[in-house]
């Protein structure tokens, strides 16, 4: 039975310019009426009902009004949930003024999930956070919906396989000659172990590089066919399995793209495998989504709805942008001290797009406080009209307060706001801003505001700006142009026929040559004369020089919305920019929802290997959303859940910030969704997260008043018996076994080698933990565990080293890099991997010379632990590692290189470690630098180096690598300070503004030529060789910890 829409006629004949009266049926059996407006979404409507039912009995019964949804008597009869609460009664039309408000229920299936989840990422992590319910819930849609595509699709053993255990491939296809050199004729030797098929029966074999693993798997067949009698095995049935750790080798891939195999040829090792049955791998269930897709005919989908009328657009109003800051309150939840001693307030606004200021930055009045409230009421109007106000504008505040004392004001809160919501629409009515509170180490812009910050809002009871948008004399909502009508706007307005800015106009020699000097520059400022010439050549850009992209971009007009028009019609045009050069666009300079959009569609042909390079950069280029469903975001949630070693990098990038209240809504929101998506792979992590926390809670007994003197012996010995007594009881063996390892899903760890267990002497007692391995053939894996220490910065800079060595091995150079494990894991948690067969400088010197000064202890060492006869590959070694290390702390300006923080490997190899110093941020004592130099070289390298100065010609060779390895940075400069400036809001202290990027800009010289730089370099290079300060620095330091 269908009914009439007899309440709501058309638009036109509803009386009151749009008002009608409602009845609410609440839950606590109140009803309530209201005069509402028949166009202002439902969310709205509820704060309303919310606020009138303060006024009836049992207020007290109802929850937060964000806990319940609305039911509808629809036309068909019947009754329906509106969980969309963005629609107006206009969309959804229904049948009697009457509307009935339920709770939201949690459906019993999901109550468990929900549960773990809270488990992993806090209870109540979002909803405690939210202040835009609808907005989280569009993404908890949204994204549940993109998650399933990606799911329902038929999958066989290989592709489940495959996302449990990606391959692990090099991105590059070419053999290097070292390669080739460690083979005979393309062929080289590998072990085989035959575990399910042939009894643990073990053999060597010959395979050429260029082959498949379906070789191996063959040969292997064949020779136990031959050897064994065993003929029934078919070949469909094997995969090779890694030896020591859960790696795979399978698929259509060469063999030399495995990285194992690379790895294993460049150390001149045989790599070793065994031949599974893949049947005992894991048995194939095909993937059951326990999610099913909201049915469209049980809500009402916004798609579906067609609106009775056209929305006003901004384009369609030609005043200026304004609104009025009506109040500060909350002033009074300020420590006591400020709160105190503020007697009058001022605000600096300034309305931004990224971080170009659009206008002039405008100031109120000064306002005095009076009883921790401040009234204003001051209307500022800026020197734009709001057509020219874009999408992805923000409104960014800087409140100063004057102090009673000094009569001098300073900031005391910022907060930034975006102009439109997440549906498009222009903020209208009484907006509340909870701002942030100004920290030491927060850098302002000149303008006194602070652009680069979140949007996100305080969730806590903080000082609060009260700000009132106007609705221009338009019925709300006040919407952004669709991308149709911009589009429009775009062909309506574009240069005639062969006029300077059209597509068909040729520029003149004399330009193209302009535009070339201007993309060589490597100054961050563009004069307005040079922006005018670069988007006067956009066409010439478009065609011939694509990588010009970001220079047009930052010369388009962003508060002109004809040229901005323009641009996305361009844009759409564009070819893909290489991913080393995309990433670019997703910094916090690049905010237009096109531009990022095209980012990541750019970054879709990124392989897996080179996406976990990147991944760090890409999870803090979520900040710098204006709003929480973003294409980035649906990026790493696709290649996520493809690849579990993927999403094993993100669970953690994202876990370990979670706690910082401006990102614990939108990471939380990503996290919650990948594991409902991901239910097999949220139970690893829980066993993780289980872990953790143990460890966590002998890290703390450690730290501990009662294991505080521990330079006394026998302290010590008592304190490791008693943190391995702890690590032996049940509950701890429990959650401390059959793990994978939250540094890499490759290592399964069996049960804690307890008796190898103990702590580290610094303040924070690192724990020093060991596992057996799961794999039995497999050595024990090593590691620190780390409560106390922020290790973000570590992580940085392991990873910038793991660029480098991606851009050396392109290079064709290896230089043997070791760079170890290292995750964050929540606020000062972590853990490091422990490299084995190493010791620091300090130990070696201790061991050997018991003096830091004496140049033959690092030499003698390596001759004790490899004999005489294997010296000049030892050498060799080290002289790689050197130099390689030798660029890198060069480049990145890491400072605190004692000899504790430079270790060996007993085969050469030289690493760095304990990265807290970086960017030419070193270490003083009393104003004066205790580190002079630009990098450690001392004469203990060189006597290696020389094989104890019987081969003075190695220096050549070693100062060689040396300059290849720094030429190769320099080409690749640009995305180096990319990554870096990427990272300007993860929070890093020596990493907060873009002059901190200023000491890498230094040290690659990307404003000389090359020869310039090279000498540059090799001045600084005989600066270190011939400094006494590390002899002096070392030795101070092994005096210090005897």
């Amino acid at each position: 039975m269908k009914l009439d829409a007899i309440v709501f006629p058309d638009i036109g004949e509803v009386e009151k310019d749009g008002e009608i009266f409602m009845d609410f049926l609440l839950p606590n059996g109140c009803f309530v009426q209201l005069s509402v407006d028949f166009y202002t979404p439902l969310e709205i409507i509820k704060e309303k009902v919310w606020k009138e039912a303060q006024k009836f009995p049992l207020y007290s019964k109802l929850q937060r009004h964000d806990v319940y949804k609305f039911v509808i008597l629809n036309q068909d009869c019947q009754m329906e949930e509106v969980l969309d609460e963005s629609l107006r009664l206009c969309d959804i039309r229904p049948v009697g003024t009457f509307l009935k408000v339920i709770e939201k229920k949690t459906e019993k299936k999901h109550e468990t999930l929900d549960k773990k989840i809270s488990t992993l990422i806090g209870r109540g992590a979002v909803d405690a956070n939210v202040v835009s319910r609808a907005e989280v819930d569009d993404f908890r849609k949204r994204m549940q919906q993109f998650g399933l595509s990606k799911l329902n699709t038929k999958k066989d053993w290989y592709e489940i396989f495959r996302i449990r255990h990606p391959p692990r491939l090099r991105s590059s296809t070419s053999i290097p000659k070292y390669i080739e050199e460690a083979c005979t004729n393309g062929y080289f030797v590998y072990n085989l172990k035959v575990e399910d098929f042939g009894g643990g029966k073990s053999f060597m074999q010959k395979v050429h590089i260029e082959d498949e693993p379906s070789a191996i798997i063959d040969m292997a067949i064949e020779k136990m066919k031959n050897n064994l009698g065993i003929d029934n095995i078919n070949p469909a049935d094997c995969i090779l399995k890694c030896m020591t750790m859960e790696d795979y080798i399978y698929g259509n891939h060469v063999l030399h793209r495995f990285k194992y195999i690379y790895e294993c040829l460049q150390r001149r090792m045989a790599p070793e495998f065994c031949l599974k049955d893949k049947r005992n791998v894991f048995t194939f269930d095909p993937i059951r989504n326990h999610l099913s897709p909201t049915s469209s005919s049980s809500t009402l989908n916004r798609q579906t709805i067609m609106p009775k009328r056209r929305d006003t657009l901004t384009w369609d109003i030609k005043d200026k942008f304004n609104f009025v800051v009506d109040a500060v309150t909350n002033i009074e939840n300020m420590s006591d001290q400020g709160k105190n001693s503020l007697d009058k307030l001022n605000l600096i606004v300034g309305l931004y797009h990224g971080n170009e200021l659009l206008g002039e930055v405008l100031r109120t009045k000064d306002y005095p406080v009076k009883d921790g409230k401040c009234k204003m009421g001051e209307s500022l109007i800026f020197d734009l009209n709001l057509e020219d106000v874009q999408f992805t504008s923000k409104i960014c505040f800087t409140l100063n307060g004057r102090a009673k004392k000094t009569k001098s004001f300073e900031a005391v809160a910022w907060g930034n706001i975006p102009v439109f919501d997440f549906r498009s629409r222009l903020q209208q009515g009484e907006q509340y801003l909870q701002m942030w509170p100004v920290t030491a180490d927060l850098q302002f812009e000149e303008s006194g505001l602070y652009s680069i910050g979140t949007v996100a809002v305080n969730p806590h009871s903080v000082i609060t700006l009260v700000l009132n948008f106007p609705d221009y004399g338009r019925k709300p909502p006040i919407i952004f142009p669709p991308e149709e009508i911009v589009i429009q706007c775009a062909a309506d307005n574009m240069e005639k026929l062969g006029h300077p800015g059209s597509p068909q106009w040729k520029a003149s020699k004399t330009h193209i040559d302009q535009l070339k000097t201007i993309l060589e520059r490597t100054s961050d400022s563009l004069h307005m004369q040079d922006k005018d010439l670069t988007w006067l050549l956009r066409y010439e850009c478009l065609e011939n020089m694509p990588h010009a992209l970001p220079l047009v971009l930052n010369s388009v007009k962003w508060y002109n919305h004809i040229d901005v028009a323009k641009m996305q019609v361009l844009l759409s045009a564009w070819r893909p920019l290489p991913v080393d050069q995309a990433l670019e666009l997703l910094d916090f300079n690049f905010p237009d929802k096109y531009v990022r959009k095209y980012a990541v569609d750019c970054l879709s042909v990124i392989s897996d290997e080179e996406l976990s390079l990147y991944i760090l950069q890409l999870v803090q280029a979520l900040k710098y959303e204006t709003h929480l469903y973003c294409p980035l975001a649906e990026f790493l949630m696709e290649r996520a859940l493809k690849n579990q070693h993927i999403g094993h990098q993100l669970f953690w990038l994202l876990k370990s910030e979670i706690h910082d209240p401006k990102v614990t809504v939108r990471y939380g929101l990503l996290l919650e969704s990948y594991l409902k998506l991901n239910p097999e792979h949220m139970n690893l992590l829980i066993k993780q997260h289980d872990a953790l926390s143990k460890m966590y809670t002998v890290s703390m007994l450690m730290q501990s008043e009662k294991y505080k003197n521990i330079q006394n012996v026998k302290n010590r010995e008592m304190a490791i018996k008693d943190m391995r007594s702890v690590l032996e009881q049940k509950a701890y063996r429990d959650k401390l076994s059959d793990i994978q390892c939250p540094l890499s899903p490759l290592y399964r760890l069996k049960d804690l080698a307890v008796e190898d267990c103990k702590f580290m002497d610094s303040k924070k007692r690192p724990l020093w933990l060991v596992w057996k391995n799961a794999d039995w053939e497999g050595q024990k894996v090593q590691t620190m565990y780390k409560n106390g220490d922020d290790l973000r910065q570590d992580m940085l800079t392991l990873q910038i080293l793991q660029v480098m060595d991606s851009i050396w091995q392109s290079e064709g150079l290896d230089l043997r890099m070791n760079i170890y494990g290292c995750v964050a894991t929540g606020l000062e948690q972590g853990m490091i991997e422990i490299v084995q067969q190493a010791r620091t400088l300090a130990d070696i010197q201790k061991i050997q010379t018991n003096s830091a000064l004496d140049k033959r202890s690092l030499h003698l060492w390596l001759k004790e632990k490899n004999g005489e006869e294997n010296m000049d590959h030892v050498v060799k070694e080290f002289m790689l590692s050197c130099a390689g290390y030798t660029v890198a702390t060069y480049v990145l300006g890491i400072g605190d290189r004692h000899n504790d923080n430079i270790m060996l490997k007993e085969n050469g190899q030289l690493f760095h470690i304990d990265f807290g110093h970086f960017l030419g941020n070193f270490k003083s004592y009393k104003g004066i630098k205790r580190e002079r130099v630009p990098f450690v070289f001392t004469s203990h390298f060189e006597y290696v180096i020389t094989n104890a100065d019987s081969k003075h010609e190695n220096l050549k060779e070693f100062h060689d690598y040396c300059e290849k390895a720094y030429k190769a940075l320099r080409k690749k400069g640009p995305l180096l300070i990319r990554l870096f400036m990427m990272m300007l809001s993860s929070g890093i202290p020596q990493l907060t503004s873009v002059s901190d990027l200023d000491y890498l800009k230094e040290t690659l010289a990307l404003n000389m030529s090359e020869e310039k730089a090279i000498q540059q370099f090799r001045a600084k290079f005989d600066e270190a060789r011939n400094a006494f300060s590390p002899y002096l620095n070392w030795a101070l330091h092994n005096f210090v910890h005897k």
